[in-house]
């Protein structure tokens, strides 16, 4: 728990309250703010006339010039790339390659981790993909990534392709898996990011799924 921790810039104090409620005390006017957050609070920094919370769901950015209206990001909101198959990326069957769309779901994972810890991320596994049906030319792929699982230095996104028809747009689930990836820094060396919370059931069965699969990965890398 982070609760008690108290930052300082400047002439503003920042202190984490309670698990969900943060007091930014104005040390020049004596005033004092109360900021409130629908869930817990996992990490918090002040400096630059900027105060970032980090919260199980959410990254929230104060600016000192107004408290009251931050820029919100969801963390668990998936990140989707949307691209068209054209002539090029397909074999002669008119099916898009693998390789093409395995390079996408790369991509959608690695800035879906991004999104969530606000890092710098390098694949590190991909597990066996689920190739379900093909995309065809035309087609446009719609590519998501969602954190599912983390470890301290690790991350793990489930990734999703669909092939959207732009005349119905009608789409149908084309590929599916999970990659893992780690932070670094400007130095190339792995480095601690925000932890992933459980809170529905849906994404207690991903964690599970996910944390089996690194659990296989590291018993092969042991052995």
């Amino acid at each position: 728990t982070i609760v008690d921790r108290k930052l300082t810039w400047q002439h503003f104090e920042a202190t984490l309250n309670e698990d969900n409620v943060i007091l930014l005390h104005d040390i020049i006017n004596q005033t004092t703010e109360e900021l409130d957050f629908r869930d817990r609070v996992i990490d918090m920094s002040l400096g630059y006339d900027a105060l970032v919370v980090t919260t199980t769901s959410q990254c929230l950015v104060y600016n000192s010039s107004n408290w009251h209206t931050p820029h919100v990001e969801d963390l668990k909101e998936p990140a989707t790339l949307i691209e068209e198959v054209f002539p090029g990326d397909t074999n002669t069957y008119d099916t898009l390659f693998g390789g093409r769309l395995l390079s996408l779901m790369d991509k959608a994972g690695g800035i879906s981790c991004s999104k969530f810890a606000h890092r710098e991320f390098v694949t590190i596994s991909i597990d066996t993909l689920t190739f379900i049906a093909p995309a065809r030319k035309g087609d446009l792929l719609e590519v998501s990534g969602k954190v599912v699982f983390t470890s301290s230095h690790t991350a793990c996104s489930k990734v999703t392709a669909l092939a959207v028809n732009k005349s119905t747009w009608e789409k149908k689930k084309i590929c599916e898996g999970y990659f893992f990836f780690v932070a670094i820094d400007s130095m190339m060396r792995p480095i601690p990011i925000p932890q992933f919370v459980v809170e529905e059931e849906e994404e207690r069965i991903d964690w599970e799924r996910a944390k089996d699969i690194r659990e296989h990965m590291l018993a092969m890398k042991n052995k």
